[in-house]
């Protein structure tokens, strides 16, 4: 009786490596390994990182539109209002609260560049990134209906 394994060519490219996305769940493994969760998890932390710091994580979901804007946009104004009065207790002498305050400052801002070149995307002001395809291109690349019959035929 014949069996349904799955041939060598079936797998999707990168799944040897470890970490990336179907690796964890190759044929034969239950997905449950602690190390390759944790090496998958990390790839994809990774990769939302780096297109967040090249401001290339754009959304038209409007949920995600909207904690970007609670998440980035308010706390980074909110900073910003905070520095023009002068930040209470903050001198030369304290290194520590500089250093955590510089990190939010960049990864509130590249949330706030993301916002709002998500919303600039969507009103249409600027191009989506060559990385990344846009629903309207979707859209236009639409096939052709074929005809109902051959043209032979008589």
């Amino acid at each position: 009786m014949p069996r349904n394994k799955p041939k060598r060519d079936d797998t999707p490219e990168g799944s040897e490596l470890p970490g990336w996305p179907g690796y964890r769940t190759r044929p034969n493994r239950s997905g449950l390994d602690p190390l390759d969760s944790r090496a998958e998890a990390g790839h994809m932390g990774g990769t939302f990182l780096r297109r967040l710091f090249t401001f290339k994580a754009r959304t038209r979901n409007p949920v995600y539109l909207v904690l970007m804007f609670i998440f980035g946009v308010i706390p980074l104004f909110t900073l910003v209002v905070f520095m023009i009065g002068g930040l209470p207790g903050l001198n030369i002498d304290s290194l520590v609260p500089l250093i955590y305050l510089i990190l939010l400052i960049l990864i509130l801002g590249a949330v706030s560049i993301n916002f709002l070149l998500s919303i600039l995307e969507i009103l249409g002001v600027i191009p989506a990134p060559r990385g990344v395809k846009s629903m309207r291109s979707k859209a236009q690349t639409r096939k052709k209906k074929l005809p109902k019959r051959p043209k032979n035929y008589r």
